[in-house]
């Protein structure tokens, strides 16, 4: 307990020790607060004295001018109205001063704080001349703000302004609403109309970078003033709720109305042909992107971010088909020369053997210019998977390759129709007995062209085109990635329709060229008398020309053929047809198909055109009757023809067969079918088949 006691008694005196300098500080604000507090209570007294004395001297002025307080205040009334009249005296000519100053603002205050009273006592005849006057002058002055806004050099600030100050003067809401929408519709237009005229030049993304930017600018500084003159301003009582409404109508009529007209000006200018390259327009798209999203949400009128991508793609897609009309372009012109080069005299008068070598030439090269034309396609078309710095195309990726892979597929098939085309422009030519083009060498190649493109060119394209997907995969990345894949080019599907085309091609050649023989064939039975005075001494003319022209297209066949064996040793000789040997004689006659089948061989082609020429020589013959000397020369020549043609078309060709009916037809048709002798006329044809066998 000691212990404790000492140990408190220890930690008071330190306490009081700590504490010491604030205890005397404590002691002396005491001090002062009691000499304070003893002065205030005389200073309380002095104060009241004095506004007691205040009271008193109030008092006695209150009283002093009691009298004349009424009699003041009436004086300052009329001083105030003598101030309001002189004002109102005065306010045409501040009016008019106001007005030839263009201080337009000051004029409306002035007019908006009188315009009340005059109405008021305009019955008055003074009231009434000062109240028609500056009516006159305020009408005057509406005229000149309605032309300020109407004119297209009047800034869009002032013509703000200018619609405040008609706002303030009662003009009524929807013809100037109207007013402001025109005048800044003409203004902005205007500005589209410069962009618009300006020459196409190298420059393309500064010309889309101001385009933007100067556009963008005065269209949201509009649509904010009109905001603020005829939406923001209204109340929401009944009747304003429907004019804002409808300013609110009008505003996105016209926003959509100018911001479609500003993305046409440069869909335009990015769509015409020019120095700028494509990555130069994807450039450029992607600053008209950005420029339209960075104030896209202070124009919600027009969904800015929609429209925009409609361009970005519209152009991109424009700028794909015109890569596709330049190869279809090149093509087409490299095809027309290959024609020509088919028609000209060091080709057709070399020998055989050249021929063949010349035309093995000209296929490989069509063939490379077409494939190599589509390479740089395809390796050109990988501009638009190129990264850019906003990335702006990754959602327009997929819609790019889809398009792409469409504009592929319809260029093979334009190949296709374009042959078609040569096609048709050879056979009228023919018709025509255009010498030049009489040929069919160069419908050949088109053939061999198709040929290739089943074999190995779809092939080819379908790996470009995987190539090209996978760069697209790589520019969009991410899982969204793996949606992409090629839906349209379908291999088989492709490669079936070059093979049709192909088939066509030779169709037609057949055809054709079989007409050709039938038309010589005809020409010789019309020219001969029916009662041939004379016997037959040897085969006429006419028969050697047409072995002739059968020995030129057997040339034809066998350069085509030998190109296409060399070229393709892995493919047979069955492409266009069910079989590739030598059709044979049936045991009993029967009627032969002139318009059969034809399979992709030497032997079943010329066998087809050496059938439908015969046909046109047996239609000739059925129209006519003959004599036994005539009768005789039909058999030499029919001869002849069956032993140039049998080494060609094999013995049991069914040539040989409309041989047969070719004779019996002019048998049954003549006066004395009297047959000549077979050894009579093997020894009239043997130096003619000597002659051509020698030629060939």
């Amino acid at each position: 307990m000691v212990t404790e006691i000492k140990s408190l008694d220890g930690d008071m005196k330190s306490l009081v020790y700590e504490n010491y300098n604030k205890f005397i500080s404590a002691t002396d604000t005491i001090r002062k607060m009691k000499s304070n507090v003893e002065n205030m209570e005389s200073e309380m007294a002095r104060l009241s004295k004095d506004m007691q004395q205040i009271t008193d001297c109030s008092n006695k002025i209150e009283q002093a001018l009691a009298p004349r307080q009424q009699k003041i205040e009436q004086l300052s009334g009329v001083h105030n109205l003598l101030q309001k009249l002189q004002f109102l005296v005065a306010l045409p000519a501040r009016l008019r001063q106001c007005v030839e100053m263009e201080q337009y603002d000051q004029a409306v205050k002035y007019f908006t704080i009188t315009s009340g009273l005059l109405s008021q006592y305009h019955h008055l005849p003074s009231f009434h001349s000062i109240h028609q006057e500056c009516e006159r002058i305020i009408s005057d002055m509406r005229t000149q703000l309605k032309e300020k806004i109407a004119d297209p050099k009047t800034q869009p600030s002032e013509v703000s302004e200018v619609a405040t100050y008609l706002i303030d003067l009662s003009e009524p809401i929807p013809s100037l609403r109207q007013l402001y929408l025109s005048s800044r519709k003409v203004g902005l237009e205007n500005m589209l109309n410069s962009f618009e005229a300006r020459e196409n030049g190298p420059q393309l993304i500064p010309f889309v970078t101001e385009l933007s930017q100067s556009f963008l600018i005065e269209l949201m500084y509009t649509l904010q003033s009109y905001r603020s003159l005829f939406i923001n301003r209204f109340d929401e009582n009944k009747l304003d709720k429907k004019d804002k409404q409808e300013s609110a109508k009008q505003l996105e009529s016209f926003a959509l109305d100018v911001f479609a007209r500003f993305l046409n000006v440069g869909r335009n200018k990015l769509s015409v042909p020019g120095p700028a390259t494509s990555q130069e327009k994807i450039n450029a798209l992607e600053v008209l992107t950005t420029e339209v999203m960075k104030v896209s949400s202070r124009i919600p009128e027009v969904s800015a971010a929609d429209k925009v991508a409609n361009v970005v793609n519209s152009t991109l897609l424009k700028q794909i088909a015109g890569y596709f009309t330049r190869i279809e372009e090149t093509v087409a012109g490299q095809l027309q020369a290959v024609n020509k080069a088919t028609t000209r005299e060091e080709m057709t008068k070399q020998p055989v053997s050249q021929q063949i070598t010349m035309f093995n030439q000209l296929c490989e090269s069509t063939n490379t210019l077409v494939m190599k034309e589509i390479g740089e396609l395809v390796e050109g078309l990988k501009t638009f998977f190129a990264k850019t710095d906003s990335n702006f195309l990754s959602s327009h990726y997929g819609i790019i390759f889809d398009n792409i892979e469409v504009k592929l597929q319809t260029f093979l098939l334009f190949l296709n129709i374009e042959m078609q085309k040569f096609a048709d422009s050879w056979e009228r030519k023919v018709e025509e007995k255009d010498k030049k083009n009489k040929s069919g060498k160069f419908i050949l190649l088109l053939v061999n062209l198709c040929l290739y493109l089943e074999r190995k060119g779809v092939s080819q394209v379908m790996n470009m085109a995987q190539d090209l997907l996978n760069v697209a995969k790589k520019a969009v990345g991410g899982p969204s990635s793996s949606d992409m894949q090629i839906k349209v080019l379908i291999a088989p599907e492709l490669a079936q329709r070059s093979k049709e085309c192909g088939q066509k091609l030779l169709a037609r050649y057949v055809k054709v060229e079989g007409q050709k023989i039938g038309t010589l064939l005809r020409r010789g039975i019309e020219a001969m008398p029916s009662l041939v005075k004379k016997e037959p001494r040897e085969p006429r003319l006419v028969v050697a020309l047409v072995l002739n022209d059968i020995s030129d297209i057997s040339k034809e066949l066998e350069a085509i053929f030998a190109y296409t064996s060399a070229s393709s040793s892995s493919s047979n000789s069955q492409v266009l047809g069910k079989s590739s040997s030598v059709p044979s004689v049936p045991l009993f006659d029967k009627k032969v198909d002139v318009f059969g089948p034809l399979d992709f061989t030497p032997v079943s082609l010329l066998t087809g055109i050496v059938k439908i020429g015969l046909k046109g020589m047996l239609e000739s013959v059925r129209l006519r009757t003959f004599g036994r000397n005539a009768y005789q020369q039909i058999q030499v020549d029919l001869y002849l023809v069956r032993t140039v043609l049998r080494p060609l078309l094999g013995s049991h060709s069914p040539v040989d067969q409309m041989l047969t009916e070719v004779e019996q037809s002019v048998a049954e048709r003549c006066t004395d079918p009297t047959s000549m002798e077979t050894s009579i006329i093997i020894r009239l044809c043997d130096e003619k088949v000597k002659q051509i066998n020698a030629s060939s």
